[in-house]
């Protein structure tokens, strides 16, 4: 389902102008484009709108991740965090990518997708 909900990433990019190629470097593109959609967002706010962008970008960064030469391990539950909170595991750490998406589409800047990206890979 990752490989799937990717490829909308980088068709909803595309449909925005951006190229998405699955490096680094397009981690930056990636904040602006979340940028546009939390722009968007509070013009109309749409949670399911939100929620779906959120999976989508998020299954992106996560290819990013593991294009890095590391396979990780999404998952659906996490025992801490409960239910429905997908934690991808990589490199003996939970990262909460989607939460980072939903909250830079909803919340704004609070998140920058690309310093939780760039901690996440220094293992911080």
């Amino acid at each position: 389902m990752q490989p799937e909900l990717a490829a909308l990433a980088v068709e909803c990019a595309a449909d925005l102008g951006v190229e998405l190629d699955g490096s680094r470097a397009s981690v930056e593109h990636v904040e602006d484009l979340l940028g546009r959609l939390h722009d968007e967002y509070k013009r109309r706010p749409n949670e399911e709108g939100a929620d779906r962008r959120a999976f989508e970008f998020a299954a992106y960064l996560i290819g990013v991740f593991e294009a890095d030469g590391e396979r990780g391990e999404w998952r659906r539950d996490h025992p801490e965090r409960g239910e429905g909170s997908f934690p991808f595991r990589w490199r003996g750490r939970d990262h909460f990518v989607v939460d980072w998406c939903w909250t830079r589409i909803v919340e704004g800047p609070k998140v920058d997708v690309r310093e939780r990206f760039e901690t996440a890979l220094a293992g911080e």
